[in-house]
């Protein structure tokens, strides 16, 4: 998450992916595998440096937070096609506990500071999180991530926990991947802060899955490792 961006009413968190030697696919569940931590120096640019971005708000009298993922059930295949299914749940520190979630459409200074009330694509209070790449020793930026987040979330707002379903095609592309997460919330603050009553705060956390080839599948891995 870019946090000059980060008044956005939109809420995502990133996922990274590396690919590594192929363990069992029982050896997924609740496993973390942390990518490395970008330098103090990186900067939030597209594509995204090849780390994982640490907490961080603006302004700077905004409040972090931060949290962790796990997959919490290993991928399946769905019916005969080639894609997998995998859940993953985070868990995350809720700012502001003690204020009420500010309306999208703006709310009472007298109540800054105060989380945005985020919307999923159906225009439902939500939150939650999408993959953005994946993490590749060696490289400067992340590859791009064919890991894609399934409608109708289990994400209530600013409720410290968010369980989502993703889809993977592993027609073409299979192995040990390492997802890293990022999450994002955007807040009105004081306009004394600094000139502007927008503010957010964002964390980057990982992940890892593995997807065994499938039976028919491309004979030719495009894993990017």
């Amino acid at each position: 998450m870019h946090l000059g961006e980060a008044g956005s009413i939109a809420v995502g968190v990133v996922v990274v992916l590396v690919c590594f030697a192929v363990p069992a696919l029982g050896e997924n569940v609740h496993t973390v595998a942390l990518a490395p931590y970008c330098s103090p120096s990186a900067l939030h640019v597209n594509p995204h440096p090849n780390c994982m971005f640490r907490p961080s708000a603006e302004p700077k009298q905004a409040q972090k937070f931060n949290g962790t993922a796990t997959v919490v059930k290993a991928p399946t295949r769905i019916g005969k096609t080639f894609n997998y299914r995998f859940t993953v749940t985070i868990h995350y520190s809720v700012p502001y506990q003690d204020k009420p979630v500010c309306a999208a459409s703006g709310g009472q200074p007298s109540t800054f500071p105060c989380v945005v009330q985020p919307y999923d694509e159906y225009s439902q209070p939500n939150v939650g999180f999408q993959t953005i790449g994946i993490y590749i020793p060696g490289m400067k930026t992340l590859a791009g991530s064919p890991a894609n987040a399934e409608p109708h979330q289990k994400c209530p707002q600013v409720s410290g926990t968010c369980t989502e379903n993703f889809e993977f095609n592993a027609y073409s592309i299979w192995g040990h991947f390492v997802f890293v997460i990022s999450m994002g919330l955007g807040y009105y603050v004081p306009f004394s802060w600094d000139g502007n009553d927008l503010g957010g705060a964002g964390f980057e956390t990982s992940i890892s899955v593995t997807f065994p080839k499938l039976k028919g599948s491309s004979p030719v891995n495009s894993n990017p490792s």
